[in-house]
């Protein structure tokens, strides 16, 4: 499968029981070389196709390791938390950017964004800059 349709024409099969059970993955992989770029954006452009299945199911990428143990050379530019959602997730970020900070040297100051998702497909989702929320600012 390369196309969003296709993934799409997967999951809507009839009779298919269950379209989790159907879900594919787009190999994204470092050794597909130029095909990979295509193969995300392919990814992206399924989930709006599903409607409103495709906004309420979860997304998600898998990555390996990058340069394990080598916290320096991580490309984080934020750590994001969900507002709203469960009360774990503020402080699972504010953990993440505590633990980054004291593994970097020099230190790496990495801002935590709250992420307001839309309630519908057709919203807009907000990214917000809290104070409060920071527990390193340097």
């Amino acid at each position: 499968m390369t196309t969003a349709a296709q993934a799409v024409g997967v999951w809507n099969t009839p009779g298919g029981g269950n379209p989790n059970l159907r879900q594919c993955g787009f190999d994204v992989t470092d050794d597909r070389n130029t095909l990979a770029g295509p193969a995300f954006y392919q990814s992206v452009l399924a989930k709006p196709m599903l409607g409103t299945t495709g906004f309420n199911e979860h997304n998600e990428i898998i990555i390996r390791t990058w340069h394990a143990g080598r916290a320096n050379t991580l490309p984080i530019m934020a750590f994001f938390f969900i507002a709203g959602g469960n009360n774990q997730g503020l402080p699972d970020a504010q953990y993440n950017q505590r633990d980054f900070y004291n593994s970097t040297n020099p230190k790496i100051v990495v801002p935590i964004i709250r992420l307001t998702p839309p309630s519908s497909a057709a919203g807009t989702a907000t990214f917000t800059y809290v104070a409060a929320d920071q527990v390193v600012t340097q």
